[in-house]
């Protein structure tokens, strides 16, 4: 029975460190993503597989949500950094913490952690903001990592 204790309290060690570890990496990523959208220095994709749809509400401030959409390919580990390219706009994340988010395309089952759509929502500094957008994720093997890089205006969505 003590030597069962024992092997129970050292691999409750070990999956403590291994969170710790993984919050720790994931905090490292973002701030890499976030730097690079600083420095502009990620290229554009020519396509990205999913829909999305982007509204500016004013309310005390000016703020944005983001919602992704028909996803045409499932996705695991999903990562998604939305950030203003101007000097003092303030990064908005999903995925950076310890909830996983998965898409499968036209399915969803939350208590599991698959979603069939992803929202984000955040604060502009002003309308005339470009947001830098960068969503990373898996395939089902989790060996392979994708990652698509676009730009939205919120000039073009202030009448709406």
């Amino acid at each position: 029975m003590k030597r069962i204790l024992q092997t129970v309290s050292v691999l409750l060690l070990l999956c403590g460190c291994t969170n710790g570890k993984d919050r720790r990496e994931d905090q490292e990523q973002q701030e890499r993503l976030q730097t690079q959208i600083e420095n502009q220095s990620l290229t554009v994709s020519e396509t990205i597989p999913f829909q999305y749809d982007f509204t500016i509400t004013h309310e005390e401030t000016d703020n944005y949500t983001l919602t992704l959409r028909n996803f045409d390919v499932a996705m695991y580990d999903v990562k998604l950094l939305v950030m203003p390219l101007s000097e003092n706009g303030e990064a908005s994340s999903l995925g950076f913490d310890e909830q996983s988010y998965h898409v499968i395309p036209f399915q969803e089952a939350v208590d599991k952690g698959y979603y069939s759509s992803l929202s984000l929502t955040g604060s502009l500094s002003s309308l005339q903001d470009v947001l830098g957008i960068v969503i990373q994720w898996k395939d089902v093997s989790g060996v392979d990592t994708y990652q698509r890089y676009w730009e939205i205006d919120c000039s073009l969505y202030i009448d709406e």
